[in-house]
């Protein structure tokens, strides 16, 4: 499996670059503690398929791991994709969670509203990870749209 895999370079090399995108790297002990805080924050969720809507990059390399180390299904989504395909994607799929970066969240936007109760997980820019418990996902009902978290 991909994640046994990324266990084995973290055993041979933990301060090893795992991840590079560009002029970002991360090496194989930082991106294993980052997908593991997010896994316990999607076991917590209760996340039983994720999706990881973002670009190629360090937020869905880690998600995808987070994904398989919560012990989900992971769905690879690209917010590039029209918003209906990826709609119908998530539904096909039965996603509760998405990792998004920036694009992503936009992309987000574009969905259906009924999309109401996702656990939503981020990371910022200064990497620091947003690890919520669950999100409501409110674009288009009426209000201002965003992300509201409730408890």
């Amino acid at each position: 499996m991909l994640h046994e895999r990324f266990l084995r370079g973290l055993a041979l090399s933990g301060a090893g670059v795992a991840i590079r995108v560009g002029a970002q790297e991360l090496s194989y002990a930082e991106a294993n503690r980052m997908a593991l805080c997010w896994a316990g924050a999607l076991t917590k969720a209760k996340a039983g398929t994720v999706g990881v809507l973002a670009a190629k990059g360090i937020t869905a390399y880690v998600g995808i791991l987070a994904g398989l180390y919560a012990g989900a299904t992971v769905v690879p989504l690209r917010p590039d994709f029209p918003a209906a395909r990826t709609q119908h994607m998530m539904d096909t799929a039965g996603v509760s969670a998405v990792v998004v970066d920036d694009k992503g969240l936009t992309a987000l936007a574009g969905l259906r509203t009924d999309l109401l109760d996702l656990a939503l997980f981020s990371r910022q820019p200064d990497g620091r990870i947003n690890m919520p418990d669950v999100y409501r996902v409110g674009f288009g009902l009426g209000r201002m749209g965003g992300v509201k978290p409730i408890r």
